[in-house]
């Protein structure tokens, strides 16, 4: 704001700020300290002279002036064209982070395929692009898998397993690993697979040897051993390839809003009027609900607005409370007009609220 700290007289605010980062993005400095100020019922100012400082809105404060009759020229009553709010909520932000769980749903699928004489396959999953905790990956709880596994797999004893790599709070996961075990023995597989492909080369050269290569036998016969060879392979394949699932509740650590209505009392729920506040600096609620309390006083107090027209008061400053004849008022605003003709005597005018 261009202002020297000699010019600051802000002062100290008992008021600690709760979140362990706090920071001002994309606003303006003023509204940023105004912001900061709300949380103790303050407002930044510049007062009558230049001093920049944190005006008091709370409405029970002492009277600045006590002013009598001949200070006076005329207090009028101003009519509103609206109706008043009448209940007031204030949205703030907790300082500590909260776990909001998700219910269950699928959080990754695909298929798995091995070697034809592969034993086990190993396959790292993540729920999301982002890996880890400092990529922003997507966490889960209670993970769990599912998967289609056939009848001839079952048969060879083919699994798969789930292994989540758990976060230090042992429970929580952005991922795992899948283990395929495909249930077979792959030297074993080859050694036969090895055998039967000689056994057929020396079936089909025995028929040849014998004469009968060239007759129907034959060519049954190597139509039988072809459709073998198809037979194992298919297998093979179907052994390799299983498709699965893993569910879990995702879940996100967030601060929560905070919340405090404060209403009017007696007024039906169809005549309420609210107005809401946000001020993500407050995060203890006893603080919301007290301020809440406060903030609908104010909406009540617009209700009755006064012009008072009075002798220049050069103490008087927005925000001040005076009192007149037993009653108290809120200044908003003063309008001040000099002119020659009026004389020595100047008169200013008040806008102000009647808070008693």
């Amino acid at each position: 704001m261009g202002l020297d700290r000699r010019e600051i007289k802000v002062g100290f605010q008992d008021y600690a700020l709760g979140h362990t980062q706090n920071q001002l993005v994309d606003i303006a400095v003023l509204k940023g300290i105004h912001q900061m100020l709300f949380t103790v019922g303050k407002k930044p100012r510049f007062d009558a002279d230049g001093f920049f400082t944190a005006a008091d809105t709370d409405l029970d404060k002492a009277p600045t002036r006590v002013l009598s009759n001949d200070m006076i020229v005329e207090i009028r009553r101003e009519q509103r064209s609206d109706s008043v709010n009448n209940s007031v909520r204030l949205v703030g932000l907790d300082n500590e982070l909260t776990r909001v769980v998700e219910r269950q749903k699928r959080l990754a699928h695909g298929n798995m395929t091995s070697g034809f004489f592969e034993a086990t396959v190993k396959q790292e999953i993540f729920f999301s692009e982002n890996a880890g905790v400092n990529e922003g990956g997507r966490r889960a709880l209670e993970t769990f898998l599912k998967s289609k596994v056939s009848s001839l797999e079952s048969v060879v004893g083919a699994s798969i397993k789930w292994d989540p790599f758990l976060e230090s709070d042992n429970v929580s996961t952005f991922g795992g690993r899948l283990i395929f075990d495909t249930g077979f023995n792959p030297e074993l597989n080859a050694a036969t697979l090895s055998v039967w492909l000689i056994a057929e080369s020396i079936f089909a050269a025995t028929l040849t040897v014998s004469g009968v290569g060239t007759g129907g036998l034959a060519t049954a016969a190597k139509i039988t051993a072809i459709a073998a060879e198809l037979a194992i392979f298919a297998s093979l394949i179907t052994l390799g390839r299983i498709e699965w699932e893993i569910f879990g509740r995702p879940f996100q650590n967030v601060f929560q809003q905070l919340a405090a209505l404060a209403s009017l009392e007696g007024v039906l729920s169809k005549d309420l009027k609210e107005v809401e506040f946000r001020n993500d600096w407050i995060y203890d609620i006893n603080v919301l609900v007290a301020r809440a309390r406060e903030l609908l006083k104010r909406e009540l107090a617009k209700g009755w607005l006064f012009k008072i027209t009075m002798l220049d008061d050069p103490i008087l400053e927005v925000d001040d409370v005076v009192e007149i004849n037993s009653k108290k008022y809120y200044i908003n605003s003063i309008n001040r007009t000099m002119s020659r003709a009026s004389g020595p005597i100047q008169n200013m005018l008040l806008s102000a609220w009647r808070i008693a």
